[in-house]
């Protein structure tokens, strides 16, 4: 308990100080001075635009790390999850930022440029991009970039890749790509996933589970993650995600004039369009992404919830999938019944207490009631 309300502090704090952030930078008339030192640097807008976002993104992410360092370094090594070496951690939040403010740097230049092409319907045109763009990232997330921070390799355990093909080829999945990766140099939590699309796709199980799980209770983990590739859940997301980003640049583009016409002498500048305005879009952005997430979680939990119930409906081990999220809950010190505004704001699955009670009491073959997937699995012999 004392880990979930330290995260909840952390969380709510972190949430504040990055909206914080920008809202400095606007209200002291740092953008401005910033963007007046990129215009007298760089020849052009392009380039004004690049160091304006590279400069911004650093101090952000600078200003950022004390309360990182809270939650994700202190946190875990004081309550036992990680012992993870200072030096690597610092690594990997320096690998993370820079993903980030390479990736912010082409967002920035197209935003800003659809903006000046298309002042009034530029969230519309920034939308329509974003679709491909998200496809693009999910499916590039295997290959690219979480390799930069972990090794990922075949099973070792050949006996249970061999039940994992075949428990994945009755649900129609042939031959599917399931790796192991070595989480246990940054965390001892327990978890699995699934990442990539089409042909990046695949199944990853973290290698803090083998120690603690038995063979049954990885496979009821593995039905699970089968389910979201069966159901197609990755695809789905990555559109609902498109949705939120499609509402949140409206609201953006909605509320940027009323703040603009109200304080934008005090920021100095007058259009969006400017580098200085980066600053207001990445508050506006900010916010918006608050007011959508609960959106968001809420489908979130929704797929999950399916992808238990597939799971169950491929092994119909009840105890295997209770005892397995007993497990995940114990390492993770997750609190099985949170509060309702953790629910709304924090959570992308179930509370643990409500899907343990699921895998214990959803047995429809035990009554003869049809299964809600039957048309996906096949009988097992």
């Amino acid at each position: 308990m004392r880990f979930y309300y330290t995260g909840n502090i952390a969380w709510a704090f972190e949430t504040a100080w990055d909206l914080a952030i920008p809202a400095i930078f606007l209200f002291s008339g740092w953008a401005a001075r910033l963007g007046r030192f990129a215009a007298r640097v760089a020849p052009n807008r392009t380039l004004q635009t690049g160091l304006f976002w590279i400069l911004f993104g650093v101090i952000f992410a600078l200003a950022d790390l004390p309360v990182l360092f809270f939650r994700s370094y202190m946190r875990s090594h004081w309550f036992g999850l990680s012992e993870q070496p200072l030096p690597d951690w610092i690594a990997d939040v320096f690998k993370e930022a820079g993903i980030e403010i390479a990736l912010g740097l082409v967002a920035v230049w197209v935003g800003l440029y659809l903006i000046r092409r298309f002042p009034k319907n530029w969230w519309l045109a920034c939308s329509t991009l974003a679709l491909p763009l998200l496809l693009a990232l999910v499916f590039l997330q295997p290959l690219v970039f979480e390799p930069l921070f972990n090794r990922f390799e075949p099973l070792q355990d050949k006996g249970l890749e061999t039940k994992i093909l075949a428990l994945a080829e009755s649900a129609g999945l042939e031959h599917p790509a399931v790796f192991q990766v070595n989480r246990s140099k940054q965390t001892k939590a327990l978890n699995a996933y699934v990442s990539g699309l089409f042909g990046s796709a695949r199944i990853v199980l973290w290698d803090t589970l083998f120690p603690k799980l038995s063979q049954r209770e990885i496979l009821s983990i593995v039905a699970h993650e089968v389910g979201h590739r069966v159901l197609h859940h990755l695809i789905k997301g990555t559109f609902v995600l498109w949705l939120l980003v499609t509402a949140s640049l409206w609201g953006c583009s909605v509320a940027a004039p009323v703040i603009l016409s109200k304080w934008g002498s005090m920021f100095q500048f007058t259009s969006l369009s400017e580098p200085a305005a980066i600053p207001l879009l990445v508050f506006l952005l900010l916010a918006a992404i608050f007011i959508v997430t609960p959106i968001g979680f809420a489908y979130s939990r929704h797929v999950e919830a399916e992808a238990d119930r597939f799971a169950l409906e491929l092994t119909h081990d009840n105890h295997a999938g209770a005892s397995s999220q007993l497990k995940l809950s114990l390492q993770n010190l997750s609190n099985p019944r949170p509060g309702w505004l953790f629910v709304l704001f924090r959570a992308t699955h179930p509370p643990d207490a409500e899907r343990i009670e699921f895998f214990n009491n959803y047995k429809p073959w035990e009554t003869g009631e049809p299964l809600r997937y039957r048309d996906l699995i096949k009988p097992q012999p």
